[in-house]
């Protein structure tokens, strides 16, 4: 979907009076004709504010995440209704009370608009547009008005904003962690808060790998490409030394100039993404893990965590650090903390195998960049799976963790021996493996990344040889990367 530039909108005058009319395109192109939009902010009755992903086809500030809800005032309409029109389109509601708040201009670098601001308080259910949208969800305020404003906030969603905005609205309590000691505390649970840090981060790539299948090193040339580029493919259970033992890979470091990621390691560590992923992974303002559960999936959780660390969700230390994430990123963490107690001494989460390339780069003094940004990773998986389906994923995991950990051990040991046909059976018999993907999700962790991906690896590589450095799981296959790339005229082939 594309904003049309032949939609016709209205030329104003500061006070919101109509001089003529104005194309989209025109309004966009640099004109700095002001033209009215009107703007919805919604907050719930615990004061978080809800706040609307633009899509990355959008012509102005794609990717960001801004107002609920907001749309321009076509030729001919009134504030009222394109605010009604508007919310109806992008958000399915219609019995809502808005209240005015203020009016001003935003003068953006190619646009000028008078925005028009309503609030309202809102408990109900949001749909978002699937046409118009990319997602959405509720924040505490703190985090829309503070940290994550330049990073990822839309300008007009922070820019100008009037005070009144959050005035008489209800505000999100905010949770202070208590003092907390390790005496007494099992040394399992010692291990795992020590390592929070790099847990959380193997955790939130370990979200992009669940089913991934094992591809190696690809050359990728010809297509009027003055020299060649590499695509290899990682596992995020894999030791960094493996990387010694895939033919070529070094080499193709040394051939390459510049390293790109799924992400950019750089913009992933910095406070920003670090807080915003925080965030992303925990529950709403107040809430706990124990919100969501019945008594029973309480207890079944309780007895997990006693059994993997010595301790449960009783225990202070534990509910400061683990009760306040959602469950599905508290599926993850588990996965990996069960995971890693098998593999003590061989496997360090400090250092993945798809930050070592960037490392390189960076010794070298190579630029890094990443496909997508950690706004888009976060907002794909942690934002956008319905709760009731993350309490799913979390039981099946506690009722199946043999089977689930027996699964990832299957994929990591096919992966280090590069086998691709025992790596293409384990997949194959995949759907009898309990918690599995289901095809819906499998088209958006894998299938629709990998097409945003081949509209951005062309410039990428003709701008300088690169090294490609993603998830294997995206990498085979007819919607894989590599099938993508062949499609589009690149000759691929296996580096042995």
């Amino acid at each position: 979907m594309r904003d049309n530039p032949n939609e016709m909108l209205p030329q104003v005058d500061s006070e919101g009076h109509t001089l003529g009319p104005l194309s989209r395109g025109e309004a966009h192109g640099g004109s700095m004709k002001l033209h009215p939009v009107v703007h919805l902010h919604v907050f719930n009755s615990r004061g978080e504010l809800y706040l609307q992903h633009r899509p990355m086809w959008k012509s102005t500030q794609p990717g960001k995440w801004d107002t609920a809800c907001g749309g321009h005032i076509a030729y001919g309409e009134t504030p009222d209704e394109a605010l009604k029109r508007e919310v109806s389109e992008e958000l399915g509601i219609t019995q809502y009370t808005p209240q005015v708040v203020a009016r001003y201009i935003f003068n953006g670098k190619k646009e000028r608009e008078l925005v028009y601001v309503n609030k309202t308080i809102y408990d109900g259910p949001i749909y978002p547009s699937t046409e118009e949208l990319d997602g959405g969800r509720f924040f505490p305020e703190r985090n829309c008005r503070k940290t994550w404003v330049k990073a990822f906030l839309r300008p007009t969603s922070s820019k100008n904003m009037p005070a009144s905005l959050y005035a008489k609205t209800p505000t999100a309590k905010t949770v202070k962690p208590g003092k907390t000691t390790t005496r007494n505390i099992n040394q399992n649970v010692i291990f795992v808060f020590k390592m929070k840090k790099a847990l959380f981060l193997l955790s939130f790539m370990a979200l992009f790998s669940i089913g991934t299948r094992a591809q190696l090193l690809y050359k990728v040339w010809g297509n009027g490409l003055a020299s060649p580029s590499y695509i290899v493919g990682t596992y995020h259970l894999a030791n960094t030394a493996f990387i010694d033992k895939i033919a070529g890979a070094k080499d193709a470091i040394m051939k390459t100039s510049q390293i790109v990621g799924e992400l950019k390691l750089e913009d992933m560590m910095n406070p920003d993404s670090l807080e915003w992923m925080k965030w992303a992974a925990t529950m709403a303002a107040d809430s706990t893990i124990k919100d969501v559960l019945t008594p029973a999936e309480y207890a079944k959780l309780n007895t997990t965590l006693k059994a993997a660390l010595g301790a449960d969700l009783t225990n202070p230390m534990v509910m400061q650090q683990m009760g306040h994430l959602n469950p599905l990123s508290l599926t993850i963490a588990l996965e990996m903390t069960l995971f890693m107690q098998r593999h003590m001494g061989e496997f360090d989460p400090t250092n993945p195998m798809d930050a070592y390339f960037q490392k390189q780069a960076q010794a070298n003094n190579e630029p890094t960049a990443g496909l997508e940004t950690v706004a888009a990773q976060t907002r794909l998986l942690v934002s956008s799976m319905p709760m009731k389906q993350q309490v799913q994923l979390l039981m099946c995991f506690l009722d199946n963790q043999e089977q689930w950990l027996m699964q990832m051990e299957n994929m990591r040991t096919a992966y280090y021996d590069q086998d691709l046909d025992k790596l293409k059976t384990i997949l194959d018999d995949q759907q009898s493996v309990a918690c599995a993907n289901s095809p819906e999700m499998d088209e958006k962790l894998i299938t629709k990344r990998n097409s945003r991906w081949l509209t951005l690896m062309p410039a990428i590589m003709n701008t300088r040889p690169t090294l490609f450095v993603v998830g294997a799981g995206h990498l085979p296959g007819e919607k894989g990367v590599l099938q993508g790339l062949r499609n589009l005229g690149y000759t691929v082939e296996g580096v042995k």
